[in-house]
């Protein structure tokens, strides 16, 4: 038994850093610099490569619903320096984005 639990750890141990740093490198430069305005939500999800950290959303009347995304790195986690996207959206359609670092 002693032996398995000498075996596994390591395996889980690189699954959990492998996943925490995958997450990471999401969030990059290069993809942020790949949402366009006019895409959906669908196609923000499929560039960044998973749904946002964090949203909010508010309906104006005469405006519609208006939407921010927020993806945060997992820097924090990896004693590395943080970044983010915000991804503003009216109506479903990407109508600003930022790049924060």
């Amino acid at each position: 038994m002693k032996r398995l639990t000498t075996l596994i750890m390591p395996i889980v141990f690189l699954i959990s850093v492998t996943g925490a740093s995958a997450q990471f490198f999401k969030v990059t430069k290069k993809n942020y610099e790949k949402i366009k305005i006019g895409m959906s939500h669908e196609e923000v999800i499929k560039t960044i490569g998973k749904k946002p950290d964090e949203k909010t959303e508010d309906v104006t009347e005469g405006l519609g619903k208006t939407e921010l995304w927020v993806y945060r790195s997992a820097g924090t986690k990896l004693g590395l320096k943080r970044k983010g996207i915000l991804v503003y959206f009216q109506n479903g359609k990407v109508v600003s984005k930022n790049w924060v670092q």
